[in-house]
């Protein structure tokens, strides 16, 4: 009865696609696997590294018809490993799914581990797993002066329209907000002008990369004023949270405005007269002291003061540090911020939006690591422009061969690609000469 269970679980435990006379024929050819049926069918198990994975499950190894069974599971040769890994991932379980599958029928020393090399370099799963967990926090040194260096954006439009040109000086925390009706180039530059009349020019601005910012007039404008010109990482507003965390208290001051009956746009004049004058939570310090050297007179009385030479290198700098590692500690540890070790070279997959349902977290199509300053990762892709992304948006591919079978792919997709697009061109031209309408002659009158 014994033997006909075992025969029983021969028959039917092989995977499907995969016959026992394969499986048995694969097996007589395996040298490991014929000197280990030898020692099963003698009971002689030689100390010789051949059998030592072996060794300690030797009482449950049993030989049916020149197949080897570890109780009931076959003991697939070498040579059938990775076709019997395919046939289970067919469905993309997961690992633990998988490896439950595979333990019912199969087994081979290491087989733990080839399922999760297996399913870490494939592909289809890494792009729907969940998005990485974001780096460790790079907070940005003090500038040594104020006005030295400014973030700006764009706040907006609101339903009247206007939009809102917000500057914040990164050593005072000093706000500049411009109502706009016009979010271009021209506008903000004219914006900046009457700002920079004011304080001064700044030594750097740092901007998001929209179009306003981008452009050939704004940079030339900068380029002429001697500023440098910082963009953040695409898709990453943290880069720029000095002026995003103000916009949200502009924002804030805005709808509490137009819940009172009151005009926002007239409010933005109260607003920032209040804000400059209240000592701020990084700092410790109002940014009109931090600026001027002395607190700006609001309607609450106070007397006046001043503010030593050597205070901001000494109070100011400490308390900003202090908070800073508060910060950077509180929000590595809420976020469990993890340091990625994505290098030059790396095949990765991008994080995208979610168009629809069966939209994937990543993007399928790899790219290439071409360069990596901190937490910005430089990406190109074959016959595709060079982008950064920060590295919370990517997901580092280990080598296998599912990542070169999909390097190879995308040369093939992206060539064709190219090729559609300049078929597509040419069948498109128009000829810029009015078509000759062309007919037989009349003879003799007949048409």
């Amino acid at each position: 009865m014994a033997e006909e269970y075992v025969q029983f679980v021969a028959q039917n435990a092989a995977p499907k696609a995969l016959s026992l006379s394969t499986i048995k024929e694969a097996t007589n050819q395996d040298p490991v696997l014929q000197f280990l049926r030898e020692c099963i069918m003698k009971n002689n198990w030689p100390k010789v590294s051949m059998t030592r994975p072996y060794h300690g499950i030797r009482h449950e190894l049993t030989v049916i018809d020149d197949i080897i069974l570890r109780e009931s599971r076959i003991l697939m040769p070498t040579s059938l490993r990775e076709r019997t890994l395919k046939l289970v991932h067919e469905g993309h379980q997961g690992i633990v799914k998988t490896k439950r599958l595979l333990r019912e029928k199969v087994w081979w020393p290491g087989i733990d581990q080839a399922i999760e090399q297996l399913i870490r370099t494939c592909i289809a799963c890494q792009a729907q797993g969940p998005v990485s967990t974001p780096p460790p926090l790079h907070m940005t040194t003090m500038p040594s002066q104020p006005w030295q260096t400014l973030h700006a954006t764009l706040c907006g439009p609101f339903p009247s329209g206007k939009s809102l040109l917000v500057m914040v000086d990164t050593c005072s925390r000093w706000p500049e907000v411009h109502v706009m009706k016009s979010t271009t180039s021209t506008a903000i530059i004219k914006c900046m002008k009457t700002t920079f009349a004011t304080h001064g020019i700044p030594h750097e601005i740092v901007t998001d990369n929209g179009p306003q910012f981008t452009s050939a007039e704004f940079g030339t404008y900068l380029s002429n004023c001697g500023i440098v010109h910082r963009k953040v990482t695409p898709y990453w507003p943290q880069a720029n949270s000095e002026v995003e965390r103000f916009n949200r208290t502009v924002e804030k001051a805005i709808r509490a405005a137009n819940v009172e009956g009151k005009n926002w746009k007239e409010e933005l004049d109260v607003f920032p007269l209040n804000y400059r004058s209240t000592p701020h939570c990084t700092t410790g310090k109002p940014p009109a002291v931090l600026l001027f050297g002395r607190n700006i007179r609001n309607k609450i009385p106070v007397p006046p003061t001043s503010t030593p030479a050597d205070d901001i290198p000494i109070t100011v700098r400490q308390h900003d540090r202090e908070r800073k590692e508060k910060i950077n500690s509180y929000a590595d540890d809420h976020n469990r911020a993890s340091s990625s070790d994505v290098k030059k070279g790396d095949t990765v997959l991008l994080c995208q939006p979610r168009q629809t349902k069966l939209s994937t977290t990543y993007d399928p199509k790899p790219y290439i690591v071409e360069e990596k300053k901190g937490p910005s990762v430089l990406l190109k892709r074959p016959f595709e422009r060079q982008i950064m992304r920060n590295e919370s948006m990517i997901r580092k591919i280990p080598d296998g061969k599912d990542v070169a079978d999909a390097k190879k792919r995308g040369l093939q997709n992206c060539g064709q690609q190219v090729s559609e697009e300049k078929k597509h061109e040419k069948q498109n031209e128009v000829s810029k000469r009015p078509k000759r309408v062309r007919q037989p002659p009349d003879y003799y009158g007949q048409s």
